[in-house]
């Protein structure tokens, strides 16, 4: 008794979930609507008159619609242009920039050559400066070795010892021992 009790409590599951499996697809493909839910149809754009209303005004009423989708088209066509002008400006405008960056880069990479340059021929200017300073240097070492040597090989001079003036008889200042300074060139004497 308890497996057939089991069973036809499987079985009920089982049909159970058929059937809500059942009912579901049959609303997915066929929906039911509820009365609360239901909507109005309208005739909006409907192209046939209506029995209560005016061939005249219906005329009228469809070219005001004619006139408002033409114009929401034409709104649509100007947006959807200035769209398009608005990315090609901003387009053209990353490009325009885009270029500029170049060209700065450029005149930068130029300026760096020409400092470059200057640099290498400043180097070589100080170069040149220091070979002539060592050059200078040796030049100014040698001429004082040389004049060391000059000076060494010179004869030393005597110095002229100053006597005390007598005075001689004819009226002549005189230096014994020392310089004779009568106007007679014959007369000077050196010690």
């Amino acid at each position: 008794m308890r497996d057939t009790l089991a069973r036809s409590v499987h079985t009920e599951q089982k049909l159970s979930i058929e059937g809500l499996e059942n009912t579901s697809m049959a609303k997915i493909k066929a929906p039911v609507i509820t009365p609360e839910l239901a909507m109005p149809e309208k005739c909006l754009a409907s192209l046939e008159p209506r029995t209560d209303m005016d061939k005249g005004l219906w005329r009228d009423g469809i070219e005001n619609r004619i006139r408002n989708l033409e114009e929401r088209l034409w709104r649509s066509e100007l947006q959807q242009q200035q769209d398009i002008v608005q990315e090609r400006t901003t387009s053209l405008e990353e490009q325009v920039s885009m270029r500029d960056f170049v060209q700065q880069h450029s005149r930068l990479k130029e300026r760096l050559a020409m400092h470059e340059k200057l640099l290498e021929i400043s180097n070589q200017l100080i170069n040149k400066q220091q070979e002539h300073i060592q050059y200078m240097g040796e030049a100014q070492a040698i001429t004082n070795r040389k004049l060391a040597l000059t000076t060494q090989m010179l004869p030393q001079p005597k110095q002229f010892v100053q006597q005390p003036q007598v005075e001689e008889p004819e009226g002549r200042l005189s230096n014994s021992g020392g310089v004779n300074k009568s106007t007679d060139a014959s007369g000077y004497v050196f010690v």
